[in-house]
Formats: structure tokens, C-alpha cells, sequence
């Protein structure tokens, strides 16, 4: 059994609980880890594979609005993004997401954000968003940032979890120290400043980013190998079938930790 940990912040209450109890767990399992921190909380050996997603040949959007995707608690950040707004009050912000933190963060909310409440996809939203960011206090490898960047919608994150490694500085995103506002701001009104050429090439080179290491044709040819051997070493035969096949057939038993 090979489960996922892709999930970099612990939460609280319930959610803390689940982790705690789906750590503890792991010692009776290999496990994946998406990045090196989480790796770092679970028991030997640990195989260190990148997150993914399904990367059809999407095109890139021309929206204009900075959003922030995720749960409103607080080691997702979304007070710090609240703050980004209210330093740049000519810029619309929009807030995907629910949480514990709704009501506090709705009466303390700049004129200039929009709160879109829980999307069961994101994916009829994308088209509106030009600039996704990442305040997060705790983080893995977000799959949120995988579907962004592969609308071509480049990313601006705090230096938490693997986004460091996913994100090539200029290229298709851009990397902030922890919980540094003001610089955040700055790399904002420098994305908003950008010729439409420019942002053409962010979008390309975030969907061939997505494409090329964290897709599925990228990732699942490693899984299988990784099942493979599992499998054989335990004295079971591998079954021969196209690759295709097996592929549809780890993804739906793949244990993938949420």
C-alpha cells in the first residue's frame, strides 16, 4: 500500500485529528510524500514523488482577478490575503473557499474583494483569474496551484511546502519570503504592469511546467513502476495489460491522502 500525503497543513479540530490519526497509521504502510516536510513526518521509507493532475491541452485564460483557492482557516492565510488587498485597492480579489474564518474575514473585507463562498470545481471559475496567490502558512504541493498553472494562470506564493520547486521564479510564478506583505504586493502590481507578451509567455511556460513533470502522462509511468515492484516483491505477478489500462486502473484504487 503506497497512499499519497500531498496535504502540508495539519488544520485544526476534526481536521487536526484526521491527520494526527492518518500519520499514525502510516507506520503500517510504504508511503509517497509530495514534499520534503511532509516526508519528514512519516516513518522510513518514504518515496518522494511530485503531485499531479489530468493536463488536457487547455488553453490559457485572460482573466484579471488575484484569487485566493482554498479553505478560510488559518494556516491557509486568508487574512494575509485580505491584507494584499487592502494595499492595492485598484485591483480585484476574489476569495474561492469556506471555513471556520468566513465570518470574521467577510466583516473585515476591503471593498475591492469579492467572497465566492465553496465551488465544488474551480474549473468554470478559471477563466476569470489572471494571478493565483498562495498565502499559506503550512503547505504541501497544493493541487489548486497544479490546476492554475495548467489554465496558464501563474502563481505567487509564500516559500512554504514544495512550491519552491514547482515555481521558477519569473517563469511561471514567483516565490515570496514567509508572510512578507509588502513584497508580495510589489510582485503583484509587477505582474499587473506586464505587457500582454509577457504574460502570453508565463502562461505557456506554466502549462508545459504542468505538462512535463506534473501531469499524468509524467507522474504515472513512476507509480506504476513504484506498484510494480511492490507487487513483485511480494511474490504476485504484475498483470500484463496496455499501460493505458493501468494507468485508469491505479487512479481509481490509488489511496491518495486528502
Amino acid at each position: 500500500m503506497y497512499p499519497l500525503f500531498h496535504n502540508g497543513d495539519r488544520g485544526s479540530g476534526l481536521i487536526r485529528l484526521y491527520h494526527w490519526f492518518d500519520e499514525l497509521t502510516s507506520r503500517l504502510s510504504h508511503n509517497i510524500a509530495v514534499s520534503p516536510e511532509i516526508a519528514l513526518r512519516l516513518p522510513e521509507p518514504v518515496k518522494l514523488m511530485n503531485n499531479f493532475i489530468e493536463a488536457p491541452r487547455w488553453s490559457a485564460t485572460t482573466g484579471q482577478e488575484v484569487a485566493f483557492v482554498g479553505r478560510l482557516s488559518h494556516e491557509k492565510g486568508p487574512d494575509l490575503f485580505l491584507q494584499l488587498a487592502k494595499h492595492l485597492p485598484d485591483l480585484h480579489f476574489t476569495v474561492y473557499g469556506s471555513g471556520n474564518l468566513h465570518e470574521t474575514l467577510a466583516a473585515s473585507k476591503a471593498p475591492n474583494v469579492k467572497f465566492a463562498g465553496q465551488v465544488t470545481s474551480m474549473e468554470p471559475h478559471w477563466q476569470q483569474v489572471g494571478l493565483l496567490c498562495i498565502t499559506s502558512r503550512e503547505e504541501g504541493l497544493p493541487l489548486v496551484a497544479l490546476e492554475a498553472m495548467a489554465h496558464g494562470i501563474p502563481v505567487l506564493s509564500f516559500a512554504v511546502g514544495a512550491l519552491p520547486e514547482l515555481i521558477e521564479a519569473g517563469s511561471n510564478g514567483w516565490i515570496i519570503s514567509e508572510g512578507n506583505i509588502k513584497q508580495m504586493s510589489k510582485q503583484i502590481r509587477h505582474w499587473q504592469c506586464l505587457s500582454d507578451e509577457d504574460k502570453k509567455k508565463l502562461a505557456q511556460t506554466c502549462i508545459e511546467t504542468i505538462r512535463k513533470n506534473y501531469s499524468y502522462d509524467a507522474v504515472i509511468p513512476e507509480l506504476l513502476t513504484l506498484y510494480r515492484h511492490a507487487v513483485n516483491k511480494a511474490g504476485y505477478i504484475w498483470p500484463e495489460m496496455p499501460v493505458q489500462e493501468q494507468a485508469q486502473e491505479l487512479l481509481q484504487e490509488l489511496p491518495r491522502e486528502q
